[in-house]
């Protein structure tokens, strides 16, 4: 849309003038709508997106840091935040003092606040069999009190087919 003064650049101010109780909307160039009134000013955003969100991460990262020297350890007074800059507890009981803390930082070094660690294959194995054995217990225990013994001697045949594998007979 062209300025509607010069009708020469393109219309980058727009606002409304009231006169005589009738509402008037001007499209104007910045450089006629500096001659239509002193008021209106040259915009002053001369600011990048990325100069402003450099800024608004700066304060973010500030309020962060601010909160994390709130927290400290009774025992040795160090404070998260110097715990973050060190990469060091002061002592052991820093671990309570920080607890929620030091939690989320493990979820999001690791993906999980649970050790999985890595198991020998024959351990792996193991514990599935183990895991196996202990569901068919229980429904063998289910069967025998609902009194369903042919069904409670089916999976008793497989607690022990599965013992003999396990051990290897």
């Amino acid at each position: 849309m062209l300025c509607e003064n010069c009708k020469q650049k393109d219309a980058t101010v727009s606002f409304s003038e009231v006169k005589n109780h009738t509402k008037i909307e001007h499209r104007l160039c910045e450089d006629c709508a500096q001659n239509y009134s002193p008021y209106i000013a040259a915009p002053a955003f001369s600011h990048s997106l990325q100069s402003i969100l450099g800024q608004f991460l700066e304060a973010v990262v500030a309020k962060a840091e601010q909160e994390e020297s709130k927290i400290k350890c009774e025992h040795c007074g160090i404070s998260y935040h110097e715990f973050r800059k060190q990469g060091r507890l002061g002592c052991e009981h820093d671990y309570d003092s920080f607890a929620e803390s030091l939690g989320k930082l493990v979820h999001n070094l690791q993906g999980s606040d649970q050790h999985t660690g890595k198991k020998p294959h024959v351990f792996a194995e193991s514990e599935k069999k183990r895991v196996i054995l202990a569901a068919l217990q229980e429904q063998l225990q289910i069967a025998v009190a609902a009194e369903r013994y042919e069904e409670a001697a089916k999976i008793r045949d497989q607690i022990r087919a599965t013992e003999r594998q396990h051990h290897g007979v």
